[in-house]
């Protein structure tokens, strides 16, 4: 019995991912289409050498003794850089994390 229910849950798997890969590949044209539109839109009133005020995310980051939080850490820098993100990170010690 529980042979057959595992096979029925296959099939219907593997139908499912089939159904969803041949919908996509019709829609992908209108999709870009749309996209190239929109991205005309946006660059119509915005100049090239205007920058926007960067994006706040605040999060909590566990600090551990072995390795500390240090604010100067590359993927932060270049997250900074490049997608105009500030972090707001507030640090807690090791086992206070779950009262917080």
């Amino acid at each position: 019995m529980k042979r057959y229910l595992m096979l029925i849950l296959v099939l219907i798997l593997t139908l499912s991912i089939l159904a969803g890969c041949v919908q996509s590949g019709t829609n992908q044209s209108q999709q870009s289409t749309q996209s190239a539109q929109s991205q005309n839109q946006q660059d119509v009133g915005v100049k090239s050498n205007e920058k926007a005020p960067p994006t706040v995310l605040s999060m909590m980051i566990e600090s551990h003794a072995s390795w500390p939080y240090n604010p100067d850490w590359y993927v932060f820098k270049l997250i900074e850089e490049e997608l105009n993100i500030k972090f707001d990170v507030t640090t807690v010690i090791g086992g206070n994390y779950d009262e917080k």
